[in-house]
C-alpha cells in the first residue's frame, strides 16, 4: 500500500511538472516495460526500430501527456505505458508497411534441405511443442525469454 501510496504522490508532482517525480516513476518500470517492448516488436520492426528507443520515446509521449492518465489501481501507471509503447508500434508497422523496400539478392539461396532433413526438423519442433505445452505457463514464457526471444 505504501508503494501505491508513493506512486500517486509521483504522479501528482509530476502532473505539476516535476521532472524527477517522472524519472522516479519510470525508473520503477523501465524494466519490464523494455521487455514488454521487445516482445511486441515484429521481426519486421526490429531491423528500424530499436527497443530502448521505443522506450525513450514512448517515456517522452508520456511525460508530455501525464495530465491525461487516471489511476486505477496500482500496476495502472505500467499498464499505461505499455499501451502507449503498443500504439507507438501499431503506428510505426503502418508507417514502415507503407514504404516498400526494394531488395536485390545476388545469389538466391539453394534450398539444400532435404525432404528427410525437414521431417526430423519438424518431428524436433513437434516434440518441443508438446515439452513446452507440458509447462506451466511461467516456465513457458522463461522458456521462450531465455532460449527463443
Amino acid at each position: 500500500m505504501a508503494d501505491a501510496n508513493r506512486t500517486m504522490e509521483l504522479i501528482s508532482s509530476a502532473r505539476d511538472g516535476s521532472r524527477e517525480a517522472f524519472d522516479e516513476l519510470a525508473a520503477q518500470v523501465a524494466a519490464p516495460l523494455l521487455t514488454s517492448i521487445r516482445l511486441g516488436i515484429g521481426q519486421r520492426l526490429r531491423v528500424r526500430l530499436d527497443a530502448e528507443d521505443v522506450l525513450q520515446e514512448t517515456l517522452l509521449r508520456a511525460f508530455q501527456s501525464i495530465q491525461h492518465f487516471r489511476w486505477q489501481g496500482e500496476g495502472s501507471f505500467r499498464r499505461w505505458l505499455e499501451g502507449i509503447a503498443a500504439n507507438f508500434l501499431l503506428h510505426s508497422a503502418r508507417t514502415y508497411g507503407r514504404k516498400k523496400e526494394l531488395q536485390i539478392q545476388r545469389d538466391p539461396p539453394a534450398s539444400d534441405v532435404s525432404p528427410s532433413r525437414h521431417e526430423r526438423r519438424k518431428e524436433r519442433f513437434d516434440r518441443l511443442q508438446r515439452s513446452m505445452d507440458g509447462l506451466s505457463p511461467d516456465y513457458r514464457t522463461v522458456i521462450r525469454l531465455s532460449r527463443l526471444e
